[in-house]
């Protein structure tokens, strides 16, 4: 299998039938410096990335973001609150209560959620290269 990846170790190709190191030289000539065979069946391209370790690519499982919400449910009042954890600093996240949407991008700390009406509020959180992951509020009259 021919893998192609980008700076950040994304895998943007993966392919099956062009596995010769003349496919990798013509890559590199074509601007695609970062190229490789892996002769291993990789599923899902989505659930892995590249690393390279002294220009050695290697190719990783992505960990999923490890969220810890203090408590599943709140009271609608717009005071009470749960506290969201384990969101990385530069994470792009989302609340979105079923009629709105508002981002956020995270800090390190932890992510205060409040809601004024009642309802599922779910919170998505990516960051790179961890595989995304999302939690479920529920918030009550």
């Amino acid at each position: 299998m021919l893998i192609v990846y980008d700076e950040i170790g994304r895998i943007t190709q993966a392919l099956l039938n062009v596995c010769t190191e003349e496919t990798v030289d013509l890559y590199k000539q074509n601007g695609h410096p970062r190229v490789f065979i892996y002769r291993k069946e990789l599923p899902n391209i989505r659930d892995y990335f590249v690393i390279e370790t002294d220009g050695v690519p290697e190719i990783v499982q992505r960990p999923l973001l490890d969220l810890v919400l203090s408590r599943a449910s709140i009271i609608a009042d717009g005071a009470d609150a749960a506290v969201l954890t384990g969101v990385p600093a530069g994470a792009s996240g989302t609340i979105d209560d079923g009629t709105s949407r508002s981002q956020f991008v995270g800090d390190g700390e932890p992510i205060e959620v409040q809601a004024d009406h009642p309802g599922t509020y779910r919170v998505f959180v990516e960051c790179w290269p961890y595989m995304s992951n999302s939690v479920a509020i529920e918030a009550r009259a």
